[in-house]
């Protein structure tokens, strides 16, 4: 505010002076207020297991391949085991019934550009498709025990995902509007001991509830298995303290 200038309505002495400040901190207090008034369930934690045991998670589940011959990614659900122990991850793999016929397609040479590559494999999961009819239920070989799980990384920073960003910006304008493989907060990375699965879940809720879940299970505060330990050994301690 200028020299000899009168303030305007709701305005300090100055601009952002006791007016504003006073009108931020009773903007703290009230949110302060509204956040210790909501309900907090302790029992969250044991009905996201129970959802884990009954229904699962539906994803989709990356392979490791990039092979252009081979299905990059199959539909699967993440189980939680009964002794709540293990991770079972289920792989829905389609059948077909007759042999896919490349014939048709053009043949590409050594010099073939990246829009050009895309677009032969395309074509090619097309055709995998229209023979596919039916499909099998199986246990993936990326279950693994909850023991074994040395961390997670959610988002779409790992190296499988970030290998497919070649794929998606080789998408057209109107793909990346209605078919986009997925949003980077949809994946999640589950490293454990002997690999890495490698997930897309779609469903914003769902991903929430097992984020919370391995947060948890793994006491974790960076996706680290055990990176909180310190922190909760000092709030216990703290607590007794009080007592």
């Amino acid at each position: 505010m200028r020299p000899g200038a009168r303030p305007r309505k709701g305005q300090g002495v100055w601009a952002g002076g006791p007016t504003e400040l006073e009108g931020h901190r009773r903007h703290l207090r009230e949110y302060a207020e509204r956040e210790a008034k909501k309900e907090v369930n302790i029992y969250e934690h044991v009905d996201i297991k129970n959802l884990l045991k009954a229904t699962g998670v539906a994803c989709k589940k990356y392979n490791y391949s990039l092979d252009p011959q081979q299905r990059q990614h199959f539909d699967a659900v993440l189980k939680l085991s009964q002794d709540e122990k293990e991770l079972i991850i289920t792989n829905r793999r389609p059948t077909g019934l007759e042999k896919p016929d490349f014939s048709s397609l053009p043949t590409l040479g050594a010099d073939a550009g990246v829009f050009q590559l895309a677009d032969l494999k395309r074509a090619k999961q097309a055709v995998v498709d229209r023979c596919l009819v039916t499909f099998t239920e199986q246990k993936s070989n990326a279950s693994c025990k909850i023991k074994d799980i040395t961390g997670f990384l959610f988002g779409g920073f790992n190296s499988r995902f970030w290998a497919m960003r070649k794929h998606i910006n080789s998408l057209s304008k109107r793909e990346l509007q209605h078919n986009l493989p997925f949003f980077c907060w949809d994946c999640i990375a589950i490293e454990t001991k002997a690999r890495t699965v490698d997930l897309v879940i779609p469903d914003q809720e769902l991903m929430n509830k097992l984020l919370k879940f391995l947060i948890y299970e793994l006491r974790t505060s960076d996706g680290n298995t055990g990176s909180s330990e310190g922190i909760l050994r000092a709030k216990l301690a703290g607590a007794r303290a009080e007592c």
